[in-house]
């Protein structure tokens, strides 16, 4: 199986609620995150090319990141989870993400 990713992943104690089509869903548990996107646990799958907002709260940050996304991977195994692109961050949300991610990569060293 090849590994397309083009960031590098970090696991993190995040939280993300995420508006779906249909309905919101508060406090996902994120698997990882990247630059390009996240990995979340679900209860129910949402199909590929879905679009959803995403609203991450990054810990011990006051300022979360509030973004678009489109639903790129479904899987039911190890757990029910997708992977989410996001979509037209903004230069400033992009360094958020990027001074969030270098903190939690240098303080837990768990950079996958």
């Amino acid at each position: 199986m090849s590994n397309n990713r083009r960031s590098i992943r970090i696991t993190t104690d995040a939280v993300v609620d995420v508006a779906y089509e249909k309905e919101v869903v508060l406090f996902h548990k994120i698997r990882d995150i990247s630059q390009g996107g996240i990995c979340i646990e679900v209860s129910s799958l949402e199909p590929v090319g879905s679009l959803v907002d995403l609203s991450i709260s990054f810990p011990g940050v006051d300022e979360g990141l509030e973004c678009s996304g489109e639903v790129v991977r479904a899987s039911e195994k190890p757990v029910r989870n997708v992977g989410i692109r996001f979509l037209d961050l903004t230069a400033e949300q992009k360094e958020l993400l990027r001074v969030f991610l270098d903190s939690q990569g240098k303080d837990r060293g768990d950079v996958r």
